[in-house]
Protein backbone atom coordinates (compact mmCIF):
# COMPACT_ATOMS: atom_id res chain seq x y z
CA UNK A 1 0.00 0.00 0.00
CA UNK A 2 3.08 2.20 -0.23
CA UNK A 3 2.26 3.74 -3.66
CA UNK A 4 -1.22 4.71 -2.42
CA UNK A 5 0.34 6.34 0.65
CA UNK A 6 2.72 8.31 -1.56
CA UNK A 7 -0.20 9.48 -3.71
CA UNK A 8 -2.12 10.62 -0.64
CA UNK A 9 0.90 12.52 0.69
CA UNK A 10 1.46 14.16 -2.70
CA UNK A 11 -2.20 15.13 -3.00
CA UNK A 12 -2.12 16.66 0.50
CA UNK A 13 0.94 18.71 -0.46
CA UNK A 14 -0.58 19.86 -3.77
CA UNK A 15 -3.87 20.79 -2.05
CA UNK A 16 -2.01 22.81 0.59
CA UNK A 17 0.13 24.64 -1.97
CA UNK A 18 -2.94 25.39 -4.09
CA UNK A 19 -4.74 26.55 -0.96
CA UNK A 20 -2.04 29.07 -0.11
CA UNK A 21 -1.67 30.32 -3.70
CA UNK A 22 -5.43 30.65 -4.16
CA UNK A 23 -5.79 32.31 -0.75
CA UNK A 24 -3.27 34.99 -1.76
CA UNK A 25 -4.96 35.51 -5.15
CA UNK A 26 -8.49 35.84 -3.75
CA UNK A 27 -7.51 37.75 -0.61
CA UNK A 28 -5.78 40.34 -2.78
CA UNK A 29 -8.66 40.44 -5.28
CA UNK A 30 -11.13 40.94 -2.44
CA UNK A 31 -9.02 43.58 -0.72
CA UNK A 32 -8.61 45.55 -3.95
CA UNK A 33 -12.38 45.64 -4.37
CA UNK A 34 -12.97 46.63 -0.74
CA UNK A 35 -10.18 49.11 -0.01
CA UNK A 36 -9.56 52.21 -2.14
CA UNK A 37 -6.04 52.79 -0.77
CA UNK A 38 -4.77 49.62 -2.46
CA UNK A 39 -5.39 51.28 -5.85
CA UNK A 40 -1.82 52.47 -6.12
CA UNK A 41 -0.61 48.84 -6.00
CA UNK A 42 -3.37 47.27 -8.07
CA UNK A 43 -2.68 49.07 -11.33
CA UNK A 44 -6.20 50.40 -11.75
CA UNK A 45 -8.45 52.79 -9.94
CA UNK A 46 -11.63 52.32 -7.92
CA UNK A 47 -13.38 54.46 -10.54
CA UNK A 48 -12.31 52.07 -13.30
CA UNK A 49 -13.38 49.10 -11.24
CA UNK A 50 -16.70 50.75 -10.43
CA UNK A 51 -17.31 51.35 -14.15
CA UNK A 52 -16.57 47.66 -14.82
CA UNK A 53 -19.00 46.64 -12.09
CA UNK A 54 -21.59 48.95 -13.62
CA UNK A 55 -21.41 46.73 -16.74
CA UNK A 56 -21.28 43.56 -14.62
CA UNK A 57 -24.33 44.62 -12.61
CA UNK A 58 -26.45 44.78 -15.77
CA UNK A 59 -26.04 41.03 -16.36
CA UNK A 60 -25.92 39.90 -12.74
CA UNK A 61 -28.39 37.32 -11.42
CA UNK A 62 -29.90 40.12 -9.30
CA UNK A 63 -30.58 42.25 -12.38
CA UNK A 64 -32.01 39.23 -14.20
CA UNK A 65 -34.41 38.80 -11.25
CA UNK A 66 -35.54 42.41 -11.67
CA UNK A 67 -33.61 44.06 -8.84
CA UNK A 68 -31.66 47.30 -9.24
CA UNK A 69 -28.00 46.63 -8.51
CA UNK A 70 -25.75 49.44 -7.32
CA UNK A 71 -22.31 48.89 -8.84
CA UNK A 72 -20.39 49.93 -5.71
CA UNK A 73 -22.45 47.63 -3.51
CA UNK A 74 -22.04 44.81 -6.06
CA UNK A 75 -18.25 45.34 -6.15
CA UNK A 76 -18.13 45.32 -2.34
CA UNK A 77 -20.27 42.17 -2.17
CA UNK A 78 -18.01 40.33 -4.61
CA UNK A 79 -14.90 41.55 -2.76
CA UNK A 80 -16.31 40.50 0.63
CA UNK A 81 -17.25 37.06 -0.74
CA UNK A 82 -13.78 36.62 -2.26
CA UNK A 83 -12.02 37.63 0.94
CA UNK A 84 -14.23 35.68 3.35
CA UNK A 85 -14.23 32.56 1.17
CA UNK A 86 -10.43 32.70 0.87
CA UNK A 87 -10.13 32.94 4.65
CA UNK A 88 -12.49 29.97 5.11
CA UNK A 89 -10.53 28.01 2.54
CA UNK A 90 -7.21 28.66 4.24
CA UNK A 91 -8.26 28.31 7.88
CA UNK A 92 -10.45 25.27 7.30
CA UNK A 93 -7.50 22.95 6.63
CA UNK A 94 -8.91 20.06 4.66
CA UNK A 95 -12.27 19.97 6.47
CA UNK A 96 -15.77 21.01 5.58
CA UNK A 97 -15.09 24.72 6.26
CA UNK A 98 -12.28 24.74 3.69
CA UNK A 99 -14.44 22.87 1.18
CA UNK A 100 -17.26 25.38 1.74
CA UNK A 101 -14.93 28.34 1.07
CA UNK A 102 -13.57 26.52 -1.97
CA UNK A 103 -17.07 25.87 -3.36
CA UNK A 104 -18.13 29.48 -2.78
CA UNK A 105 -15.15 30.64 -4.82
CA UNK A 106 -15.92 28.13 -7.58
CA UNK A 107 -19.44 29.58 -7.83
CA UNK A 108 -17.98 33.10 -7.92
CA UNK A 109 -15.65 32.09 -10.77
CA UNK A 110 -18.52 30.52 -12.70
CA UNK A 111 -20.37 33.81 -12.23
CA UNK A 112 -17.30 35.77 -13.33
CA UNK A 113 -16.92 33.72 -16.52
CA UNK A 114 -20.63 34.09 -17.26
CA UNK A 115 -20.47 37.85 -16.65
CA UNK A 116 -17.46 38.40 -18.92
CA UNK A 117 -19.06 36.33 -21.68
CA UNK A 118 -22.45 38.06 -21.26
CA UNK A 119 -20.99 41.57 -21.64
CA UNK A 120 -18.83 40.50 -24.59
CA UNK A 121 -15.40 40.83 -23.00
CA UNK A 122 -12.45 39.45 -24.98
CA UNK A 123 -11.07 36.04 -24.02
CA UNK A 124 -8.13 37.67 -22.21
CA UNK A 125 -10.64 38.87 -19.61
CA UNK A 126 -12.27 35.43 -19.32
CA UNK A 127 -9.12 33.31 -18.92
CA UNK A 128 -8.14 34.37 -15.35
CA UNK A 129 -11.52 33.39 -13.88
CA UNK A 130 -11.47 30.15 -15.89
CA UNK A 131 -7.99 29.22 -14.69
CA UNK A 132 -8.72 30.13 -11.06
CA UNK A 133 -11.99 28.19 -11.20
CA UNK A 134 -10.17 25.16 -12.61
CA UNK A 135 -7.52 25.32 -9.89
CA UNK A 136 -10.26 25.59 -7.25
CA UNK A 137 -12.01 22.54 -8.75
CA UNK A 138 -8.76 20.54 -8.70
CA UNK A 139 -8.18 21.49 -5.07
CA UNK A 140 -11.73 20.53 -4.13
CA UNK A 141 -11.38 17.12 -5.80
CA UNK A 142 -8.10 16.56 -3.93
CA UNK A 143 -9.74 17.51 -0.61
CA UNK A 144 -12.70 15.21 -1.22
CA UNK A 145 -10.39 12.36 -2.23
CA UNK A 146 -8.29 12.88 0.89
CA UNK A 147 -11.39 12.85 3.09
CA UNK A 148 -12.55 9.60 1.51
CA UNK A 149 -9.07 8.05 1.97
CA UNK A 150 -8.95 9.13 5.62
CA UNK A 151 -12.41 7.65 6.19
CA UNK A 152 -11.36 4.38 4.55
CA UNK A 153 -8.24 4.32 6.70
CA UNK A 154 -10.33 4.80 9.88
CA UNK A 155 -12.75 2.05 8.88
CA UNK A 156 -9.93 -0.51 8.49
Amino acid sequence: DRPRGNFIMASVLVARILGVVLFVAFAMAGLVKLTPWIDQYAGHTQEEMTQNFKKFAKVSPFAKAGFHVDQVMYRNLVGALELSSAILMLLGGSGIISKLGNMMLIFLMIGAVYTHVAIGDPWEQIVPASVLGSLLAIRLVLLITQSADMKDKKDK
